[in-house]
């Protein structure tokens, strides 16, 4: 069943990919038609009076072999799985929802999905923090405004059994249910994921209080919201910068339980210029006086790349007091700021990157570009391959 669910995730193409989650329903389905099998088989006393496994395996064994007869892999793998005393687990669910979880944009998979976990409770099978974050997933990636309310219903689900003490709390349930909303499409999905953002950090109460979550957020939680806020800057630009605004002390690392990251300033930034466009708001002191607050905090993780001063400057208000500005921002000199090449970052603004951006101009192998450096690397690593071969 993980074989073809990891297949449902390698396919390019929703039909190849759907197809393959069909195929994990199907080995499920075999193991629940093992465990029936078995059921049916022990429930008859004559055969188990005296051995009930010998007798067990005859009969188990009659019916494999008069499956096998007619060249049917799928319908003699329930005999031969029940004569093995092989039956479904909750991984087993939790595989074959996965599966499902992995098809993008198809209702379908949904459904399919759902099959898996309504089946699950037939068999009295307790869901996990996996099961409801591969369910919401797959309703998630249906892209639409059913799937997100079809997510929120499972996570309601998912708290009253954690609130019972049914199952252990993980932040991913929650996360995957940001995700539906943010790709649901709907005008007012920001609105949802601010309020489950906000009980995210109320976390804590395990008691029947709604107001609060099982888990915290992290940083996860709130990058989906900055997406978010990007995506629907595009059609309503204020609203999503007021919500951006919203978030930014965590998503600067101003909140000691969020640990920032370097990629985490680079969508910050690019979240800022898709909602500030004009170059009349650009030039306004106050997001001028954000900018500094934002690379000071960058400064202070010691993340500040190539890729962030680069980003920075694309968001500056255009003009012939563009490089004075960028200098301002960075508190540097003028000439430094107007330079040729990429600007040198101090050790101590880049003392947490990691690998390639560690570089004060963000150059390796001596080449002259990032692109160059690629191509390089490239050049090398076939002709390894080739020595090898």
């Amino acid at each position: 069943i993980d074989c073809w669910a990891r297949q449902a995730g390698a396919e390019t193409s929703q039909e190849a990919s759907l197809a393959a989650a069909h195929r994990a329903e199907s080995w499920l389905a075999a193991l629940l038609r093992a465990s029936a099998i078995y059921e049916d088989v022990n429930s008859t006393a004559e055969n188990v009076a005296n051995d009930p496994v010998a007798a067990t395996r005859e009969i188990l064994n009659s019916q494999q072999k008069a499956s096998i007869t007619t060249n049917d892999l799928m319908g003699s793998l329930p005999a031969l799985l029940a004569a093995s005393m092989v039956s479904a687990d909750v991984v087993s669910f939790n595989s074959a929802i996965s599966s499902f979880s992995r098809v993008r944009n198809s209702l379908e998979a949904a459904k399919g999905a759902e099959r898996c976990f309504e089946a699950m409770k037939e068999q009295h099978i307790e869901p996990t923090s996996i099961t409801f974050g591969a369910i919401v997933l797959a309703w998630g990636n249906t892209c639409s405004s059913e799937g997100a309310v079809k997510a929120t219903i499972y996570l309601d689900e998912y708290e009253k059994m954690g609130r019972a003490g049914r199952l252990d709390p993980h932040v991913i349930v929650y996360n995957n249910t940001l995700n539906a909303w943010a790709r649901s499409g709907r005008k007012d999905s920001l609105n949802k994921m601010r309020m489950l953002l906000d009980r995210m950090e109320r976390s804590g109460n395990l008691n029947d209080d709604e107001d609060s979550s099982l888990v915290s957020s992290d940083i996860v939680s709130y990058h989906t919201f900055l997406k978010a806020c990007t995506d629907q800057a595009r059609n309503n630009p204020s609203e999503s910068f007021a919500y951006f605004l919203s978030a930014m002390d965590k998503l600067t690392g101003e909140d000691p339980t969020i640990n920032c990251e370097s990629s985490t300033f680079l969508s910050v930034l690019l979240c800022i210029g898709q909602c500030v466009e004009s170059s009349k708001e650009r030039c306004d002191e106050r997001y001028l006086d954000m900018l500094k607050v934002i690379f000071d905090r960058c400064c202070k993780h010691g993340l500040v790349s190539q890729a962030f001063v680069g980003t920075l400057r694309s968001i500056l208000p255009e003009g012939s007091r563009k490089e004075q500005i960028l200098a301002d921002v960075l508190g540097i000199s003028i000439a430094d700021a107007s330079a040729g090449g990429d600007i040198y970052i101090l050790p101590e603004w880049r003392r947490k990157l990691q690998g390639k951006d560690r570089g004060g101009r963000g150059r390796t192998h001596g080449s002259a570009t990032r692109s160059g450096a690629k191509h390089s690397r490239d050049l090398r690593a076939s002709s390894r391959q080739h020595i090898r071969r």
